[in-house]
């Protein structure tokens, strides 16, 4: 595979999954600004039926499987276990919430992270405005901490605040997104003219 088509074939790839991922947590989001009161025990319930139906599912494969294909397989327990914890959580939703927050924390600084590994890329490839993935790590990795410490006396204002923060998250990813797409092409095309350029000179070269 050439370089260029390696360099094609990276940029649609990560854009594909940054798009999947930001269009779950801008969804993610907009719930948690419009239901800021009901959107934890939403989640958490919504967790517990995933984790049920997942149950549900290994225990059927256990019992449809023959004997020698289930033995060693742990189908019987893990089945059986994904269900107890998906009645815990749909019963008991607000278990799951203080560990939702945590983990929404943690996904802001993570995505601040990567933020931050685009503008070094940028930075490499001499793109212009490589300071906005800059900014935009530092405003993850802000939000993330403010919601991993709490500041907040009332779930409510966290519940938004984690709403607000996750939908900016997204928009911001969305528009990095954009951008290396551009740098990419204007990066590909650059370097396919300096690979033309070079194989003129060859052929020139060879007629001589």
């Amino acid at each position: 595979m050439k370089f260029t088509e390696k360099v094609k074939a990276a940029s649609k790839n990560t854009k594909k999954e940054i798009a999947f991922i930001d269009v779950a947590l801008l969804v993610l989001g907009v719930l948690m600004i419009i239901f800021p009161e009901e959107s934890g025990d939403i989640i958490c319930i919504a967790i517990g039926a995933i984790l049920g139906v997942w149950g549900l599912v290994r225990l059927i494969t256990y019992f449809a499987s023959g004997k020698i294909e289930s033995f060693g397989s742990f189908a019987l327990v893990q089945g059986a276990a994904l269900i107890g914890f998906g009645i815990l959580f749909v019963l008991n939703p607000d278990m799951l919430t203080t560990f939702l927050f945590a983990v929404l924390a943690i996904v802001l600084i993570v995505s601040g992270v990567m933020k931050l590994q685009y503008a070094v890329d940028f930075l490499r490839l001499k793109a212009k405005y490589w300071y906005i993935s800059l900014l935009g790590a530092v405003i993850s990795i802000t939000l993330g901490a403010i919601v991993f410490f709490n500041p907040f006396t009332a779930a409510k204002w966290l519940m938004l605040f984690i709403g607000i923060s996750l939908v900016v998250n997204a928009l911001w990813d969305i528009i990095s997104v954009m951008a290396l797409s551009k740098i990419a092409k204007s990066f590909i095309k650059k370097n396919e003219s300096v690979i033309d350029v070079d194989a003129s000179k060859v052929v020139d070269t060879d007629a001589e």
